[in-house]
């Protein structure tokens, strides 16, 4: 169970830190 929250945090923050690298590059 914790696994899979981790798993799914880790995924949004990698989600974000891609979306504000783009937003930095546009």
């Amino acid at each position: 169970m914790k696994k899979i929250i981790n798993f799914i945090l880790g995924a949004v923050v990698a989600l974000n830190l891609s979306v504000s690298v783009a937003n930095a590059a546009a």
